[in-house]
């Protein structure tokens, strides 16, 4: 056996929506819907609480910097001290 399968590692697991689209049976598109509240008119709803109940069973929580990665920009913003102003960044 190798050492690193000897001794687990302390990392945690992070899932994503396609875990979460698994673990309720549906697809990602669903999960999406629901985890941004636009459910109402796509999703019945049973399937909302089956996608709520995975994604809490999961430990599902979103993150910060993979959002800012798919939309291209982040919510950050910098602070000129030259200038004394603030700027949007990134």
């Amino acid at each position: 056996m190798k050492e690193k399968d000897q001794h687990p590692t302390s990392a945690r697991t992070f899932y994503t929506s396609v875990d979460v689209a698994r673990r309720a049976g549906v697809s990602r598109t669903t999960v999406s819907y629901v985890l941004n509240g636009n459910w109402d008119g796509h999703v019945s709803d049973e399937t909302r609480k089956k996608v709520l109940q995975a994604a809490e069973e999961l430990g599902y929580s979103t993150h910060s910097s993979a959002r800012a990665l798919r939309k291209g920009q982040s919510d950050a913003f910098a602070m000129d001290s030259l200038l004394n102003r603030s700027i949007r960044c990134c």
